[in-house]
Protein backbone atom coordinates (compact mmCIF):
# COMPACT_ATOMS: atom_id res chain seq x y z
CA UNK A 1 0.00 0.00 0.00
CA UNK A 2 1.30 3.38 -1.25
CA UNK A 3 2.30 5.68 2.30
CA UNK A 4 1.02 9.16 2.52
CA UNK A 5 2.35 12.24 2.15
CA UNK A 6 2.22 14.25 5.10
CA UNK A 7 3.28 17.79 5.37
CA UNK A 8 4.47 17.68 9.04
CA UNK A 9 7.38 15.39 7.86
CA UNK A 10 9.08 18.82 6.15
CA UNK A 11 7.52 21.64 7.83
CA UNK A 12 10.70 22.59 8.91
CA UNK A 13 12.35 22.61 5.48
CA UNK A 14 9.49 24.47 4.22
CA UNK A 15 7.53 26.57 7.08
CA UNK A 16 6.14 29.05 4.14
CA UNK A 17 4.15 25.34 3.13
CA UNK A 18 2.96 24.53 6.32
CA UNK A 19 1.43 28.28 6.62
CA UNK A 20 -0.34 28.27 3.42
CA UNK A 21 -1.61 24.60 3.88
CA UNK A 22 -2.77 25.43 7.84
CA UNK A 23 -4.94 28.35 6.46
CA UNK A 24 -6.20 26.78 3.60
CA UNK A 25 -7.30 23.68 5.96
CA UNK A 26 -8.11 25.45 8.95
CA UNK A 27 -6.47 22.85 11.01
CA UNK A 28 -3.07 21.82 12.32
CA UNK A 29 -0.56 20.63 9.47
CA UNK A 30 0.34 17.19 11.49
CA UNK A 31 -1.20 15.23 9.63
CA UNK A 32 -2.49 16.83 6.37
CA UNK A 33 -1.51 16.24 2.60
CA UNK A 34 -0.07 18.95 0.68
CA UNK A 35 -2.59 18.87 -1.73
CA UNK A 36 -2.66 22.45 -4.10
CA UNK A 37 -5.89 22.37 -6.15
CA UNK A 38 -9.23 23.41 -6.02
CA UNK A 39 -10.69 20.50 -5.37
CA UNK A 40 -14.20 18.46 -6.31
CA UNK A 41 -16.75 19.83 -3.63
CA UNK A 42 -19.47 17.50 -2.68
CA UNK A 43 -21.31 18.90 0.73
CA UNK A 44 -19.36 18.85 4.03
CA UNK A 45 -16.35 18.05 2.42
CA UNK A 46 -12.62 19.47 4.17
CA UNK A 47 -10.20 21.04 1.48
CA UNK A 48 -8.24 17.59 1.59
CA UNK A 49 -11.47 15.77 0.64
CA UNK A 50 -12.44 17.96 -2.36
CA UNK A 51 -8.54 18.20 -3.34
CA UNK A 52 -7.99 14.71 -3.65
CA UNK A 53 -11.18 14.27 -5.41
CA UNK A 54 -10.48 16.35 -8.17
CA UNK A 55 -7.27 14.17 -8.80
CA UNK A 56 -9.11 11.07 -8.14
CA UNK A 57 -11.37 12.13 -10.79
CA UNK A 58 -8.68 12.41 -12.99
CA UNK A 59 -7.18 9.27 -12.54
CA UNK A 60 -10.18 7.47 -13.04
CA UNK A 61 -11.16 9.11 -15.97
CA UNK A 62 -7.55 8.23 -17.43
CA UNK A 63 -8.29 4.54 -16.36
CA UNK A 64 -5.00 3.88 -14.54
CA UNK A 65 -3.74 0.51 -13.59
CA UNK A 66 -0.88 -1.09 -12.23
CA UNK A 67 0.83 -1.74 -15.64
CA UNK A 68 0.83 2.03 -16.40
CA UNK A 69 3.66 4.04 -16.74
CA UNK A 70 2.44 7.23 -15.86
CA UNK A 71 3.91 11.13 -16.07
CA UNK A 72 2.23 13.62 -13.95
CA UNK A 73 2.55 17.22 -15.18
CA UNK A 74 2.87 19.84 -12.57
CA UNK A 75 2.76 17.46 -9.81
CA UNK A 76 2.81 20.54 -7.02
CA UNK A 77 4.11 19.34 -3.89
CA UNK A 78 3.30 15.40 -4.69
CA UNK A 79 0.20 14.33 -2.85
CA UNK A 80 -1.17 12.86 -6.14
CA UNK A 81 1.73 10.37 -6.57
CA UNK A 82 0.85 8.50 -3.54
CA UNK A 83 -3.00 8.68 -4.79
CA UNK A 84 -1.96 6.96 -7.70
CA UNK A 85 -0.36 4.24 -6.39
CA UNK A 86 -3.11 3.69 -3.91
CA UNK A 87 -5.78 4.33 -6.62
CA UNK A 88 -4.42 2.40 -9.39
CA UNK A 89 -1.43 0.48 -8.12
CA UNK A 90 0.38 2.36 -10.43
CA UNK A 91 4.44 1.04 -9.67
CA UNK A 92 5.94 3.76 -12.35
CA UNK A 93 5.68 7.29 -11.95
CA UNK A 94 7.49 9.71 -13.65
CA UNK A 95 7.07 13.76 -11.82
CA UNK A 96 7.58 17.12 -13.46
CA UNK A 97 7.28 20.10 -11.18
CA UNK A 98 8.52 23.05 -12.45
CA UNK A 99 8.30 25.26 -9.16
CA UNK A 100 11.67 24.46 -7.07
CA UNK A 101 10.36 24.14 -3.89
CA UNK A 102 8.09 21.53 -4.94
CA UNK A 103 10.44 19.31 -6.84
CA UNK A 104 12.93 19.70 -4.26
CA UNK A 105 9.99 18.66 -1.90
CA UNK A 106 9.29 15.65 -3.89
CA UNK A 107 12.92 14.71 -3.96
CA UNK A 108 13.30 14.59 -0.36
CA UNK A 109 10.24 11.79 0.09
CA UNK A 110 12.56 9.08 -1.89
CA UNK A 111 9.95 7.37 -3.08
CA UNK A 112 11.04 3.61 -4.47
CA UNK A 113 8.11 4.21 -7.49
CA UNK A 114 9.09 7.78 -8.30
CA UNK A 115 11.37 9.42 -10.87
CA UNK A 116 11.65 13.24 -10.30
CA UNK A 117 12.31 14.25 -14.40
CA UNK A 118 14.97 16.63 -14.37
CA UNK A 119 13.54 19.61 -16.77
CA UNK A 120 12.49 22.19 -14.32
CA UNK A 121 9.65 23.70 -16.68
CA UNK A 122 6.97 22.68 -19.37
CA UNK A 123 9.19 24.26 -22.17
CA UNK A 124 12.42 22.31 -21.33
CA UNK A 125 10.06 19.78 -21.23
CA UNK A 126 8.88 19.58 -24.49
CA UNK A 127 12.28 20.47 -25.92
CA UNK A 128 14.13 17.61 -24.65
CA UNK A 129 14.33 14.24 -26.55
CA UNK A 130 11.71 11.84 -24.99
CA UNK A 131 13.59 9.59 -22.79
CA UNK A 132 10.21 6.83 -21.75
CA UNK A 133 7.04 6.92 -23.07
CA UNK A 134 4.26 6.93 -21.18
CA UNK A 135 0.65 4.71 -20.55
CA UNK A 136 -0.88 7.25 -19.32
CA UNK A 137 -0.23 11.57 -19.02
CA UNK A 138 -2.05 13.18 -16.18
CA UNK A 139 -2.62 17.26 -15.42
CA UNK A 140 -4.85 18.05 -12.55
CA UNK A 141 -5.50 21.37 -12.35
CA UNK A 142 -2.43 23.05 -14.23
CA UNK A 143 -3.01 22.67 -17.60
CA UNK A 144 -3.85 26.11 -18.02
CA UNK A 145 -0.34 27.17 -17.39
CA UNK A 146 1.39 25.63 -20.51
CA UNK A 147 2.19 28.16 -22.91
CA UNK A 148 -0.44 27.18 -25.11
CA UNK A 149 -3.46 24.39 -25.41
CA UNK A 150 -1.58 22.85 -28.32
CA UNK A 151 2.01 22.55 -26.15
CA UNK A 152 0.05 20.46 -23.86
CA UNK A 153 -1.23 18.46 -26.70
CA UNK A 154 1.70 17.85 -28.59
CA UNK A 155 4.06 17.89 -25.29
CA UNK A 156 1.56 14.67 -24.11
CA UNK A 157 1.39 13.17 -27.91
CA UNK A 158 5.08 12.74 -27.66
CA UNK A 159 5.55 10.96 -25.23
CA UNK A 160 2.27 8.40 -25.23
CA UNK A 161 2.67 4.58 -26.63
CA UNK A 162 -0.18 4.03 -28.74
CA UNK A 163 -3.69 4.36 -27.36
CA UNK A 164 -2.03 6.09 -24.49
CA UNK A 165 -4.52 8.57 -22.30
CA UNK A 166 -4.29 11.48 -21.61
CA UNK A 167 -6.72 13.03 -18.78
CA UNK A 168 -6.50 16.93 -17.40
CA UNK A 169 -8.46 19.82 -16.42
CA UNK A 170 -8.80 23.06 -17.48
CA UNK A 171 -10.19 26.24 -17.71
CA UNK A 172 -12.39 26.69 -21.14
CA UNK A 173 -13.88 30.09 -22.65
CA UNK A 174 -17.83 30.13 -23.18
CA UNK A 175 -19.28 28.77 -26.59
CA UNK A 176 -20.57 32.45 -26.86
CA UNK A 177 -17.09 34.30 -25.34
CA UNK A 178 -17.40 36.45 -28.55
CA UNK A 179 -21.00 37.64 -27.14
CA UNK A 180 -20.29 39.17 -23.98
CA UNK A 181 -19.68 42.30 -23.22
CA UNK A 182 -15.74 43.89 -24.30
CA UNK A 183 -15.05 44.91 -20.45
CA UNK A 184 -16.03 41.44 -19.15
CA UNK A 185 -14.02 39.75 -21.27
CA UNK A 186 -10.77 42.32 -20.33
CA UNK A 187 -11.58 41.57 -16.48
CA UNK A 188 -11.35 38.15 -17.70
CA UNK A 189 -8.47 37.67 -19.51
CA UNK A 190 -6.91 40.25 -16.93
CA UNK A 191 -7.35 37.99 -14.09
CA UNK A 192 -6.06 35.11 -16.27
CA UNK A 193 -2.68 36.41 -16.73
CA UNK A 194 -2.66 37.55 -13.17
CA UNK A 195 -2.71 33.62 -12.29
CA UNK A 196 -0.31 33.18 -14.95
CA UNK A 197 -2.54 31.61 -17.59
CA UNK A 198 -1.41 32.55 -20.81
CA UNK A 199 -3.79 33.54 -23.17
CA UNK A 200 -3.67 30.43 -25.89
CA UNK A 201 -3.91 27.98 -22.65
CA UNK A 202 -7.25 28.56 -22.74
CA UNK A 203 -10.06 27.95 -25.75
CA UNK A 204 -13.40 26.52 -25.81
CA UNK A 205 -14.17 23.43 -25.97
CA UNK A 206 -14.63 23.16 -29.94
CA UNK A 207 -10.53 23.97 -30.21
CA UNK A 208 -9.72 21.70 -28.00
CA UNK A 209 -11.44 18.76 -30.00
CA UNK A 210 -9.90 20.32 -32.95
CA UNK A 211 -6.47 20.70 -31.46
CA UNK A 212 -6.15 17.53 -29.80
CA UNK A 213 -7.41 15.51 -33.25
CA UNK A 214 -4.64 17.48 -34.45
CA UNK A 215 -2.11 16.00 -32.60
CA UNK A 216 -3.07 12.57 -32.82
CA UNK A 217 -5.54 12.29 -30.29
CA UNK A 218 -9.19 10.28 -30.81
CA UNK A 219 -12.26 9.61 -28.35
CA UNK A 220 -12.09 13.03 -26.67
CA UNK A 221 -14.70 13.66 -24.15
CA UNK A 222 -14.84 16.98 -21.75
CA UNK A 223 -16.94 16.86 -18.80
CA UNK A 224 -18.02 20.44 -17.19
CA UNK A 225 -16.81 21.11 -13.39
CA UNK A 226 -17.74 24.80 -13.12
CA UNK A 227 -19.97 24.27 -9.81
CA UNK A 228 -18.11 21.33 -8.80
CA UNK A 229 -14.78 23.03 -8.31
CA UNK A 230 -15.18 27.09 -8.66
CA UNK A 231 -18.49 27.03 -6.77
CA UNK A 232 -17.32 25.12 -4.33
CA UNK A 233 -14.05 26.56 -3.85
CA UNK A 234 -15.50 29.62 -3.11
CA UNK A 235 -17.99 28.86 -0.92
CA UNK A 236 -15.41 27.04 0.90
CA UNK A 237 -13.42 29.74 1.46
CA UNK A 238 -16.11 32.08 2.13
CA UNK A 239 -16.76 29.85 5.24
CA UNK A 240 -13.08 30.12 6.48
CA UNK A 241 -12.94 33.49 5.94
CA UNK A 242 -15.22 34.04 8.75
CA UNK A 243 -13.25 32.19 11.03
CA UNK A 244 -9.55 34.40 10.50
CA UNK A 245 -8.14 36.47 13.25
CA UNK A 246 -7.30 40.18 11.80
CA UNK A 247 -3.48 39.03 11.44
CA UNK A 248 -4.02 35.69 9.64
CA UNK A 249 -6.50 37.84 7.04
CA UNK A 250 -3.59 39.99 5.66
CA UNK A 251 -0.95 37.01 5.22
CA UNK A 252 0.69 36.34 1.72
CA UNK A 253 -0.46 32.92 1.85
CA UNK A 254 -4.20 33.90 2.78
CA UNK A 255 -4.23 36.85 0.67
CA UNK A 256 -3.39 34.60 -2.95
CA UNK A 257 -6.18 32.07 -1.21
CA UNK A 258 -8.28 34.68 -1.00
CA UNK A 259 -7.43 35.99 -4.50
CA UNK A 260 -8.03 32.58 -5.87
CA UNK A 261 -11.52 32.13 -4.53
CA UNK A 262 -12.47 35.69 -5.49
CA UNK A 263 -11.59 34.43 -9.08
CA UNK A 264 -13.32 31.27 -9.01
CA UNK A 265 -16.66 32.58 -7.71
CA UNK A 266 -16.18 35.55 -10.51
CA UNK A 267 -16.31 32.52 -12.90
CA UNK A 268 -18.64 30.68 -11.52
CA UNK A 269 -20.87 33.47 -11.51
CA UNK A 270 -20.75 35.00 -14.89
CA UNK A 271 -20.03 31.81 -16.31
CA UNK A 272 -17.88 33.29 -18.87
CA UNK A 273 -15.06 30.36 -18.30
CA UNK A 274 -15.66 26.96 -17.72
CA UNK A 275 -13.82 24.36 -15.43
CA UNK A 276 -14.00 20.87 -17.13
CA UNK A 277 -11.94 17.87 -17.05
CA UNK A 278 -11.14 16.47 -20.82
CA UNK A 279 -10.33 13.05 -21.77
CA UNK A 280 -8.32 11.82 -24.42
CA UNK A 281 -6.79 8.78 -26.21
CA UNK A 282 -3.61 8.84 -28.53
CA UNK A 283 -4.76 7.27 -31.89
CA UNK A 284 -3.78 3.93 -32.91
CA UNK A 285 -1.37 4.19 -36.20
CA UNK A 286 -3.09 3.16 -39.62
CA UNK A 287 -1.43 0.04 -40.79
CA UNK A 288 0.19 -0.46 -43.90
Amino acid sequence: MARSIFVNSFSKRDPALLDFVELLNGESADRLEPWYNLGAWSPGDSYQQAARALAVAVGQAAGINSADHLLDLACGYGASLSLWRELGQVASIAALESNARGRAYIESLRLPHVKVLPQHSFEDFARTPPEHIYDAVLCVDAAYHFSSARDLARTAARVLRSEGRLAFTTLLLHPFWHQTPLWRRWLCRALCRGALMPRASIVDAVSWQRILGEEGFVDITTDDYTQTVCGGFAAYIAQRRKGLTPRQRWSLAWIKIDLTSRWAAFLSRTGQLRYALIVAHRSRPIDG
